[in-house]
């Protein structure tokens, strides 16, 4: 869950440097700046769990269900990729279950992660739905790609 947390601590760090996030330098903050932002930073992040809190709980419920809409949509959306990947043996859980519990943020490259953040924050408490129809999106893109490839390929 670091990956979630990360995001805030580097914004509220690279203020102290007025610097975009992407190019602070750690080695100047001081202890005090640092409690600063780490307070601010834990503030940030239990808020933003609490939308997705079923998220990161004994059994993971909320990502196995927004595993199962990704599923669903996907069949709707796209029903030959869906029909590929089940006659591959492959899960909407093998590759969505790692995109639901980082929320894309390790997929993506790190100059990304602030608008990445920004988006999920603007999506408040729609933000479950928002992502389960990201993965789709994500999908829905590399759709032709994938029809093509192999279980080991996937």
């Amino acid at each position: 869950m670091n990956e979630l947390v990360v995001p805030f601590l580097i914004a509220f760090l690279a203020e102290f440097q007025a610097v975009p996030p992407l190019e602070l330098d750690v080695s100047e903050i001081t202890t005090s700046q640092f409690h600063v932002a780490e307070a601010d930073s834990y503030w940030c992040f239990c808020k933003f769990l609490g939308v997705m809190q079923n998220h990161y709980t004994f059994g993971q419920p909320g990502i196995q269900e927004s595993c199962f809409k990704v599923k669903e949509l996907l069949k709707r959306a796209d029903s030959e990729l869906y029909e590929h990947l089940t006659n591959e043996g492959v899960d909407v859980l093998h590759f969505a279950f790692r995109w639901l519990n980082c929320l894309f943020l390790r997929e993506f490259p790190a100059k990304c992660i602030p608008r990445l953040m920004d988006t999920y924050l603007a999506e408040g408490d729609d933000l479950p739905h928002f992502i389960e129809h990201f993965c789709l999106v994500i999908l829905l893109k590399w759709s032709a790609q994938f029809k093509e490839m192999t279980f080991q390929s996937i």
